[in-house]
């Protein structure tokens, strides 16, 4: 696996800071949130993965499908 570099994560945590309101599309995992389950983003990890409150994965920004909630 390749993870994020530094400057990645710092621009995915730009892109999506705390407070950010998403809805998931598809996850690629084999117990996804369900597809239209929406989320607040409360923090980005140090691998660029987002967490929400609202559910019990995270998301994986350079595999998973979401969209901003605007």
């Amino acid at each position: 696996m390749n993870w994020p570099s530094k400057e990645e994560v710092n621009e995915i945590k730009r892109k999506y800071p705390p407070g950010t309101i998403i809805k998931v599309i598809r996850m690629d995992d084999p117990t996804p949130v369900p597809p239209g389950t929406i989320g607040t983003i409360d923090s980005v990890d140090d691998i660029g993965q987002l967490h929400c409150n609202e559910f019990s994965l995270a998301i994986v920004p350079w595999k998973d499908e979401f969209e901003v909630v605007t």
